[in-house]
C-alpha cells in the first residue's frame, strides 16, 4: 500500500526501464518508449517475417486529486 502516491507496474515486452521515458504534466502520466526492429535473429540468420510489433508506443493516465 502506498500511503501518498502512485504505485504503477508495468510489463513491456521487450523493452526495459532504461528505454522507457516517464512524464507528468498538467496531471496526466505518460510513459512512452520506443521498440527497434531486429533485422537478425540471435543466429545471425535474417528474417523473413516477424510478427513482432515495433516503434513508438505511449499510454497515458490522468491522475486522480488528492
Amino acid at each position: 500500500r502506498v500511503e501518498r502516491g502512485y504505485e504503477i507496474d508495468l510489463e513491456i515486452a521487450g523493452l526495459g526501464k532504461d528505454d522507457l521515458s516517464v512524464d507528468v504534466k498538467e496531471g496526466v502520466l505518460t510513459v512512452s518508449g520506443k521498440r527497434k526492429r531486429d533485422e537478425n535473429t540471435e543466429s545471425g540468420r535474417k528474417l523473413v517475417r516477424s510478427e513482432r510489433t515495433f516503434g513508438t508506443l505511449s499510454r497515458s493516465w490522468r491522475l486522480p486529486r488528492y
